[in-house]
Formats: structure tokens, sequence, C-alpha cells
């Protein structure tokens, strides 16, 4: 049987490469270049593709922003017109309620008319008044009177379950 290792030194085999002999080190070999380049381009590569996906994120949430700020300005809208139909209504019911208080008379009549003139200083707060200033206002009397704003809210809640009962 013939053996791979040459007779004299024992070492070599017969591809012909010494096993035992140092292997290169890796600053010492020409494709290091190369290799460093290769991972500096994908080093790039990775960091342009991370910007531009930032650069998307952000994008997006700037349309989102935008459209949600959209959307608050018609929601503003729609409750001010609300409100200025609501201004309406309580004039019409505070001139309704002054003139059948005007033909009672006595005590009747000016209870009739201390409430017409609540229903227009309301009327004419709500006119006064955008959507912002109003909530902000009822924040501060909340804030100021939290027992009292608990039983108007149940009083109110429980005026409106009777009424679409």
């Amino acid at each position: 049987m013939m053996s791979n290792r040459d007779p004299l030194y024992g070492r070599t085999t017969a591809s012909g490469v010494d096993p035992f002999e140092a292997s290169p080190r890796p600053g010492n070999t020409d494709d290091t270049g190369d290799t460093k380049d290769k991972a500096k381009d994908a080093a790039n590569t990775a960091k342009d593709k991370g910007q531009q996906a930032m650069d998307d994120v952000n994008q997006k949430g700037q349309q989102a922003k935008q459209k949600a700020g959209e959307g608050t300005g018609k929601a503003h809208d729609k409750a001010d017109q609300g409100m200025d139909k609501a201004s309406s209504g309580l004039d019409q019911a505070a001139d309704k309620l002054r003139e059948k208080g005007g033909q009672q008379g006595g005590s009747m009549g000016s209870t009739a008319t201390m409430a017409a003139d609540k229903l227009e200083s309301a009327s004419g707060y709500l006119r006064e008044k955008d959507t912002d200033q109003i909530v902000d206002d009822l924040e501060a009397l909340i804030r100021r009177k939290p027992t009292e704003s608990l039983l108007v809210a149940a009083g109110v809640g429980f005026v409106l379950s009777r009424i679409f009962r």
C-alpha cells in the first residue's frame, strides 16, 4: 500500500499541501481589500435602505397627522354649526317663553321672564364662544365643582333615559 507521506519529510500529502504549515493570516491575503470593500458597500447599502425606510415612515406620519387635522377641523366646523343652531333654538324658546309669561302675568310671568333671560344668556354664550373655549370652560367648571357636576350629569342622564324610553 502506498502512503501519502513524503518519505523524506513525512509531512506533505498527495495534494502537495503541508498540513502543518502555518495558514495565512487574514490581513495578508490579496482578497482582504475586496472583502473590506464589499463589507463597506453592504454597510452603506443597509444604511441607505434604513434611511429610506425612516424617511418613508416620517412621510406617512406627516400624512396621517395632516388627515387627522383635517378631520378635526371638520368636526369643529360641525360642532360650531350645531352650536349656532342651538343658539337660534334657545332664542326662539326665550321669545315664546316671554310671550307666554306675558299672557300669564303675576309670579308666573316674572318666572317665565327670568327663565327667558337665562335662555338668552345661554344663547349669547354659545354665539360668542367656539368649541375649544366651551370645552375649556366646562373642564374648569367640573374641576371647581366636581360633586355638583356629577349630580347634574346624573340628572341629565335620568331625564334622557325617561325621554328615550
